[in-house]
Order: structure tokens, then sequence, then C-alpha cells
């Protein structure tokens, strides 16, 4: 009921909204679905920027970093236009395009975007804002991306830290990514059965948090699979890897790129 009342009644906005949160969810078929019905009917300026950039967030979602580059920055000179360069809803596009680039590869760019997301967000949000600490997050995975663990767990503990401090705390589900990214880095400095437990702990967390079926859960239980792999566990690391492609063919399809990995 609730879709057919978007679809037929529902603003422009309003509909947006609603693929979003087909998007959070990991329901990214339904997610495209209503983008598609939305592109010819949304006109307003500000509501072009919010569709350009819930447009870039499903590129990246469905693993295509330059698709979602175009889109974000259309929704990022709109919100500029819109908004103004340091409204927080401009700094949040921001942040994606450095994700963009991060997953495309271009990590200069990627930390330049972060680099900038972070001042403003502690210029208009303060240092102990949520999205503070999503910013430091980022950087975060950034450096872990380069296998740079000291200054990758620096900026998790940062995250963590600040998340701590905000409305539901430990039980957020933020928290708990961060909490679950600060372990994968730990496993990379040490690489030890303590560092795979650890990781495991968090992911177990995620999966309560977010579901099985969520892309973010099957990717971190794909990251435990190897854990297990480096320490001799095969037939472990087997069964959480045919998990894992068991939820990205549910949630992604059987044609999405981050399949290819799990295989």
């Amino acid at each position: 009921p609730a879709e057919k009342l978007a679809a037929t009644v529902g603003a422009p906005a309003n509909r947006i909204d609603y693929a979003r949160l087909y998007a959070d969810a990991g329901d990214l078929e339904k997610a495209e679905v209503q983008l598609d019905r939305l592109e010819s009917v949304v006109t307003r300026p500000t509501d072009r920027a919010e569709y350009a950039e819930a447009q870039g967030v499903l590129d990246l979602l469905l693993g295509s970093p330059r698709d979602a580059l175009a889109h974000l920055e259309s929704a990022l000179e709109g919100h500029r236009i819109s908004y103004g360069v340091d409204h927080p809803s401009t700094v949040a596009v921001l942040q994606l395009q450095g994700d963009a680039y991060r997953l495309a590869g271009d990590f200069p760019a990627a930390i330049a975007a972060y680099r900038e997301t972070l001042r403003l967000r502690r210029a208009v949000l303060g240092p102990k804002h949520a999205e503070t600490a999503r910013t430091q997050n980022a950087i975060g995975v950034l450096q872990a991306d380069i296998g740079d663990w000291d200054n990758a767990d620096s900026a998790f503990a940062a995250a963590f830290d600040i998340l701590l401090g905000t409305p539901g705390g430990e039980e957020r589900v933020d928290t708990i990514t961060v909490r679950t990214n600060r372990a994968l880095a730990r496993w990379g400095s040490a690489k030890n059965r303590a560092a795979a437990d650890q990781y495991a702990a968090a992911v177990a967390d995620l999966r309560t948090a977010l579901g099985d079926d969520h892309p973010g859960v099957a990717a971190a239980v794909r990251n435990q699979a190897r854990m297990e792999f480096d320490l001799g566990q095969g037939a472990r690391a087997q069964q959480l890897l045919e998990e894992a492609l068991a939820a990205q063919q549910r949630s992604l399809g059987a044609d999405h790129p981050d399949i290819a990995p799990t295989r």
C-alpha cells in the first residue's frame, strides 16, 4: 500500500526518499525501479539535485563508481546552488563523491574530498557530531584500502569515540559499522585468531542490525571468510563464502560486479 501511495500521490521529493529507503534496506532492484519512474517527472532544481544524489548512491551500491561520479557531480552543483556550499546536505554529497573516487581507485581525489568534508563538518556541525564521525570512518576505510593499517585504526578510533557520545551510542548501526571496520584494520596488522574472532563478533552484531541480506553484511562476511582461509580453516571459509554469495544474489542480483570476487 505504501508503494502504491508513493507512486500515485507522492511528491517527487517524497518518492525520491522512498527509493532511498529501498536502497538503505539493500533492495537495490526496487530502488532502481523507483528512480527510473521518477527520471522524467522530476523538474524542480532542488528535486533534480536530490534525484541525482539518490542515483549516485544507487550507482555506488550497484558497483558503478564512474557512473556515480557523473551523477554526484550534478548533485553537488545542484546542492551548492540550492542550499549553499557549506550546507550539511551539500557536504554529504561531497563525501559521497569521495566514496566514488575511492571505489574508482582515485585515492588522491578521494582523500581531498574527504578532508574538505571533514573541515566543513567540523566547522558547521562540530567535532563531536555523528556526521563528522562518518567522515572519519570514510578516511579510515581509504587508509585500509591502501594498507595503511595504523592510520586506518586511528581514524576508526576517532570515529568510534565520537559515536559513543551521540544518541544511541554503542547500539547505533554506524557505531557497529565503525567497530567492524576497526576490527578489520586490526586484522590487517596482526592476522591472528584473536583479531579474526574480534572481527567475527562485530560482523555478528552487524548482521543483527542490518539483516543477513544487506550488501554491507555480505561484504563483511566475505572478509571474514578470507580471514578463516588465511588461518587454515578452509571448510569454514567456504561456508561463509556460500552465505555471502547467496545473500548477494538475493539483494544485488546474479550479474552484480560484487559477486565475482565472492565466486
